[in-house]
């Protein structure tokens, strides 16, 4: 199994993740694009920045819809949020096969399954200033692709209801 600490940056213009490794050294980056239209975030490798992972959100759909893209623009998975009651619910549809992950109803712990397989578990950290999680992956596909489906789920989950918190403050 390996570990993975989630840390997003908290006074940033746009979503800014940092992950790193169970040594504590910095493994990943993740950032949204600025002045895109939509909704982009890239996943980077931390070392020599070379991107991994976009994911994208498809506007005018019914349910939140993103889709993620590998470094040469292929579709690599599509995510819906499927509705739950009292739980949070998406399905995950991949080039290894249909996932789905599954949330508490206060979206603080996730987990991503292939059928009755743990591939992975999100869990937010309780006290910690600005959205931090661990996150320890069971899975035999690519890290970061998991990493970038984590990073999904905390902007689709946490981000929203930052934003509007902050909104119905300016009112």
């Amino acid at each position: 199994m390996t570990s993975f600490h989630l840390k997003q940056k908290v006074f940033s213009t746009r979503a800014r993740y940092k992950l790193y490794n169970q040594k504590d050294e910095l493994a990943y980056e993740a950032a949204a694009r600025p002045f895109s239209f939509g909704w982009t975030i890239d996943l980077t490798k931390a070392k020599d920045k070379q991107p991994l992972y976009t994911i994208k959100r498809r506007r005018f759909k019914l349910r939140p819809t993103y889709v993620v893209l590998d470094n040469g623009g292929a579709q690599v998975a599509k995510t819906v949020k499927r509705l739950a009651f009292l739980k949070q619910k998406v399905t995950v549809e991949t080039t290894h096969g249909a996932w789905r992950i599954d949330g508490t109803y206060w979206a603080h712990q996730f987990t991503l399954m292939d059928g009755n397989q743990t591939l992975a578990l999100m869990q937010k950290k309780r006290f910690s200033f600005g959205d931090s999680y661990e996150i320890n992956l069971t899975g035999k596909h690519d890290e970061a692709f998991y990493l970038t489906l984590m990073v999904l789920i905390d902007s689709k989950f946490h981000s929203r209801k930052s934003n509007k918190r902050s909104t119905s403050r300016r009112r």
